[in-house]
């Protein structure tokens, strides 16, 4: 009786680190997604820097533009 107790509960454990081990095998694909993803924030970061700059620039250019016009 006492064994088999210990038999199922050595198979509970063992089913326990097969399952944990499963998900440990899952942790370089989510690494490198998440790799993937802040390459393409970055890149992303970058891309509304430079709308910015060329929002400001056309800005400063209306500006110009105006005022020369109301002269």
């Amino acid at each position: 009786m006492v064994q088999t107790l210990i038999k199922e509960r050595l198979e509970l454990i063992g089913q326990e680190i097969t399952a944990m081990k499963k998900e440990i095998s899952k942790m370089p694909v989510v690494e490198s997604k998440l790799s993937d993803i802040a390459k393409n924030l970055e890149l992303m970061r970058l891309q509304s820097e430079k709308q910015q700059q060329m929002l400001l620039l056309m800005m400063g250019s209306m500006a110009k533009e105006r005022s020369v016009i109301s002269k």
